[in-house]
């Protein structure tokens, strides 16, 4: 569990302070445009809505699973900038997700065993 979520932070500062730096580079060199309506699609608007809504504690939620770690984390970073709270919740998450994930194959494995002796 120690290297699943050790592994899992270090990625998430990892790419929290790279995505920092690619900016910096790419406005260096790209100066920012005044932002410009486009309109958005139906999917992308209700995947907009959800970010909206639970913001960074939805991201943290759905990282592990369904968002890679990379692209939660530049998520995040793009919805707040307290870099304290991203990996806070990111820590949260990646601890939860991990104990599930562990007491659902400890669950798995006994009923192998259960259904192992049961034939027997």
């Amino acid at each position: 569990m120690i290297c699943t979520v050790g592994g899992g932070m270090v990625g998430v500062i990892f790419y929290l302070y790279l995505w920092e730096g690619v900016l910096f580079i790419y406005h260096k060199i790209v100066p920012p445009k005044p932002k410009q309506f486009k309109p958005v699609g139906k999917h992308r608007r209700k995947l907009l809505k959800f970010f909206i809504k639970y913001e960074i504690i939805g991201i943290a939620i759905l990282t592990p699973l369904i968002l890679s770690v990379p692209v939660g984390t530049i998520l995040a970073a793009a919805f707040e900038e307290n870099k304290w709270k991203i990996k806070r919740y990111m820590l949260i998450s990646f601890v939860c997700w991990s104990l599930l994930m562990y007491l659902f194959s400890d669950a798995l494995y006994a009923l192998g065993n259960f259904v192992m002796q049961w034939f027997q």
